[in-house]
């Protein structure tokens, strides 16, 4: 989708990163400009120091404000093995962002460093987030497997919106237990078209 950064420079991607919109695939077609900036921040991850500076030098020259790339950014750095700890706790601080998309991305670069420290910031973002603060919160919660994410599962199943739904329905997989998977069959007549799919997917796999 994005073949032309592939062959770029650490260099060259920084200045794309930095770039200005809009923002095309690799078929000339516009596409959001999160999802561009993720593809960069990606590609920077894989290049071993000198794109892991890149990364954490750009953290430091984008503000939260800039939501976008600040949310892509921490992306990138899930990626990169070890960080410097004030990095580290400047993506945890995220977590409690006021921008959705910079709390959601903050939550699942924690998850997805397996970092099991912000879990009381990460279960009070469920509990009061937008909704896709809310999923990333989940997802978060299930990956440290204690037992009392069981409330929080039954939590979402039941949110009133689809995104977490959609969400907790999704990890089944991740929390296997017949009383969980029942709940979440229930959800056949959801009025959510992607909701019901999934469920229905689970029915025809069993």
């Amino acid at each position: 989708m994005f073949e032309e950064l592939d062959d770029k420079s650490v260099a060259d991607l920084i200045r794309t990163f930095d770039g200005v919109g809009p923002y095309f695939d690799s078929d000339g077609e516009v596409v959001d400009a999160y999802l561009f900036f993720t593809e960069v921040a990606d590609r920077l991850s894989g290049r071993g120091a000198e794109g892991s500076e890149a990364l954490i030098g750009l953290l430091q020259t984008t503000t939260s404000v800039q939501s976008e790339r600040f949310a892509a950014l921490l992306f990138g750095l899930a990626s990169i093995a070890r960080l410097p700890e004030p990095v580290i706790r400047q993506i945890r601080n995220c977590v409690m962002h006021s921008v959705a998309l910079v709390a959601a991305a903050a939550i699942d670069c924690l998850r997805r460093r397996r970092d099991p420290d912000v879990e009381p910031q990460v279960r009070a973002r469920f509990s009061s987030g937008p909704a896709e603060v809310t999923a990333e919160a989940l997802k978060y919660l299930v990956s440290l497997k204690l037992e009392q994410v069981r409330s929080d599962f039954r939590a979402a199943l039941n949110h009133p919106s689809a995104v977490v739904r959609f969400a907790a329905v999704n990890l089944i997989d991740d929390w296997r237990s017949d009383d969980l998977l029942a709940e979440a069959q229930q959800l056949v007549n959801d009025p959510d078209d992607d909701v019901r799919a999934i469920v229905l997917g689970y029915l025809h796999s069993d």
